[in-house]
């Protein structure tokens, strides 16, 4: 029996789908009864032959703070792989960050521990990574350094990775995967509908920073193949291209002609707005949203290295950003 957190997601819904594909008998927890309906009427629409698949899901509906609701899922279960998370940049959500990705985690963890889980699979993130590196491209061994400003999200998920390798020291063989900005078609909003979004404002901002850049298919079907493998206690950074924020906006821009022009913001731009929203808020006249993480993370040229995948799993091979693009408009 495999287990799904965060199976309504962007990474959950196709890993779903892949699942059902193997005929697996699963468990999947989540949240939000909208986004389950959502989910399974996309679902029926896309593949109106196995209706009857869509099923036999065995549904529950679980906070990944609640042990309470998580519990009774575990029973049975020998696989795991923890989609889950929150996501979101603005200071003011630094508790909720923390409390689900951090504390939610250790929950997972915990549970499978306690049930006997064979194998955890978690979905961290590049931002969970260190940033000291001596050549200026960032892997899973580069050093994590405290005194770097780093988002709320930064730290929640930084936290998370640490409650994984905790289990890992316990006994529990997992495998973790590092993605870049994960793009690709969902029955809700992801990334890249969010950034169609913005470039296609008649004037969107950007800024000097850059990222890595990898598509769903490649994340599910990396998670997939790591389960199924022999292979434990290992990470890897799931990057199929790095761009900086502008030429990847502007990639976006041509493969679906937007209208959007760009316009640039430098740090120096963004500590100024930072110290407005910081007086503002201090004021209570607005919630907090800008951090010198986020400034910090918007500005630095961030590079990632995700070859150790295509060691570790021979017949794999990314797709390339222009052709994830292109993959979307004709789902689209």
């Amino acid at each position: 029996m495999v287990l799904i957190t965060g199976a309504t997601g962007l990474v959950g819904g196709l890993l779903l789908e892949t699942l059902i594909d193997d005929g697996t008998p699963f468990v999947a927890i989540y949240r939000s009864e909208y986004r389950k309906d959502q989910l399974l009427s996309a679902l029926k629409k896309k593949h109106p032959k196995k209706s009857a698949a869509w099923e036999d899901i065995r549904w529950v509906k679980a906070s990944l703070t609640d042990l309470g609701a998580l519990a009774p899922a575990f029973e049975k279960v020998q696989w795991v792989y923890h989609c889950a998370a929150a996501v979101e940049m603005t200071e003011e959500k630094a508790p909720e960050l923390i409390k689900t990705n951090a504390e939610g985690t250790a929950n997972i963890v915990n549970l499978c521990l306690k049930y006997g889980v064979k194998k955890l699979a978690f979905v961290s993130s590049v931002a969970a990574l260190g940033n000291e590196s001596q050549d200026a491209v960032l892997r899973e061994d580069t050093p994590w350094n405290n005194d770097t400003p780093r988002t709320a999200y930064s730290y929640s998920k930084r936290q998370a990775l640490l409650e994984v390798w905790r289990g890992a020291q316990e006994g529990l063989d997992v495998v973790i995967v590092h993605p870049g900005v994960i793009l690709g078609n969902s029955h809700r909003t992801g990334p890249l509908q969010k950034a169609i979004a913005y470039a296609s404002r008649k004037k969107y901002y950007y800024t000097d920073g850059s990222t890595g850049f990898v598509s769903v298919d490649d994340v599910v079907t990396v998670l997939h193949s790591l389960m199924k493998s022999p292979l434990k206690n290992q990470d890897f950074v799931l990057v199929a291209e790095n761009s900086s924020y502008k030429n990847f906006l502007e990639k976006l821009i041509q493969t679906h002609q937007l209208p959007g022009r760009g316009k640039h913001l430098s740090k120096g731009v963004l500590k100024g707005l930072w110290l407005v929203d910081s007086v503002l808020a201090l004021l209570r006249i607005k919630p907090k949203t800008l951090s010198k993480g986020l400034v910090q993370t918007l500005s630095e040229t961030s590079t990632y290295d995700g070859q150790k995948i295509l060691a570790a799993l021979p017949k794999f091979g990314y797709q390339p950003l222009e052709e994830t693009l292109i993959e979307v408009i004709k789902k689209d």
